[in-house]
């Protein structure tokens, strides 16, 4: 009787503790349209609309009414938001602070935006095939409809207008088989994954598994708070994560480039202003934990060395990488090209970095730039070199 009370009287102070405001339609995925994505229209505000939550499947299957056949209209509507967190009001710094480090120490950030990474992948993989399916039916109805001939006489109304009619019946015909096909395509895998389950053999009955000790309903309810304010501290984290990205100088426009030395030191890449934004974003977000391999561990403090008094260009010689940043200021995050969620810590680092530097009591954080190996520059194969926009198309 003793123990129950105990327990009871934890729980009460736990709840007591831990009790704020919980959104149940708040899921701990945080689904993130793209965590990188931040401009002046991705507003942070205790106001936001609901999180995302459709189902893509349904997407498809309603592709009637929406068509699916620009690819670039799904991506703006799906991929290229920030991260949308409905607002939480957290009145007690202290407690936030607490709820900051419970989520960092679980590692529950970085989980999200891995999480989240591999939901937009799955989603963009999954619009390319409907895509296919789309264009090849459509292609099909296309060459079984011959185009119509165009009017004997160019100046007759009536002709003009019928030539016109057949066109985009033509049009709308192949539009709608593009649809049909999509649709029939996921009912089709669906009912090929429900056979292929129902054809596994299924193993010798084990029995009910055997049950530990029973909870106390306060021992659940104590479990429950625990990981409501897990979630919420998560939400919170990502939330000032994003924030502080969107208040960052110096970060590129989405559709700005960057042409960076290829991992392997053979050629160029491409690395997106949206790529930078998205390594920005993961860099303030495991700020306080870094992640990766240990000893290997990002974000960490950039030394902005100089380079060599011997190196080939007299204008490097003895130069500090990024001018005017004072050494070991710097913080430097990996950059990946094309990745939905960046650099989570188990995938190859490259040698792109960006460099950002953090802001005095009030002022904003800076991006100084991106830098990366350069064989070009014949120098030392360790030396990174900054990196200067394209110019703009």
């Amino acid at each position: 009787m003793r123990s129950f009370k105990f327990f009871a009287l934890v729980a009460t102070l736990i709840a007591t503790t831990t009790a704020i405001p919980i959104d149940r339609g708040y899921d701990s995925e945080l689904v993130a349209r793209d965590v990188g994505d931040i401009d002046a229209r991705d507003v942070l505000n205790d106001a936001q609309a609901p999180l995302f939550s459709r189902d893509v499947e349904s997407d498809f299957e309603s592709i009637d009414a929406r068509g699916l056949t620009d690819a670039d209209e799904l991506d703006a509507r799906e991929f290229d938001d920030l991260l949308e967190l409905e607002g939480r009001d957290l009145s007690d710094l202290a407690y936030e602070d607490d709820l900051f480090a419970r989520a960092a120490r679980t590692s529950k950030v970085n989980n999200v935006i891995k999480a989240q990474g591999q939901k937009q992948e799955k989603a963009q993989k999954k619009a390319n095939a409907n895509n296919k399916t789309a264009e090849k039916a459509a292609g099909k109805a296309n060459a079984a409809t011959p185009k119509p001939a165009k009017p004997a006489d160019p100046k007759d109304p009536k002709q003009v207008a019928a030539y016109k009619k057949a066109g985009d019946d033509r049009k709308k015909a192949a539009t709608k088989a593009g649809s049909q096909a999509v649709t029939q395509a996921v009912k089709d895998k669906k009912t090929q994954r429900t056979e292929k389950w129902a054809s596994k053999p299924k193993g010798p009955a084990t029995g009910p598994k055997p049950q530990g000790p029973a909870r106390t309903k306060d021992q659940k309810a104590a479990d429950r708070a625990t990981k409501q304010a897990d979630r919420k501290a998560t939400g919170q984290h990502l939330k000032e994560a994003g924030k502080v990205t969107k208040n960052t100088e110096g970060l590129p426009g989405r559709k700005d480039s960057y042409t960076v030395a290829a991992d392997n030191g053979k050629g160029t890449k491409q690395v997106s202003g949206k790529d930078v934004r998205k390594a920005v974003f993961n860099s303030n977000a495991n700020q306080k934990y870094p992640v990766g391999q240990p000893g290997k561990e990002q974000p960490k403090t950039f030394n902005n060395d100089p380079y060599s008094p011997k190196h080939p260009d007299p204008k490097l010689a003895g130069k500090p990488t990024i001018p005017g940043l004072p050494p070991k200021k710097g913080v430097e995050y990996p950059v990946l090209s094309g990745s939905k969620s960046g650099w989570t810590g188990d995938q190859n680092p490259g040698s792109a970095r960006v460099i950002t530097q953090k802001g005095g009591p009030g002022q904003p954080d800076k991006l100084n730039g991106v830098i990366a190996h350069d064989p070009s520059k014949k120098g030392d194969s360790s030396d990174h070199y900054l990196v200067q926009k394209n110019a703009k198309k």
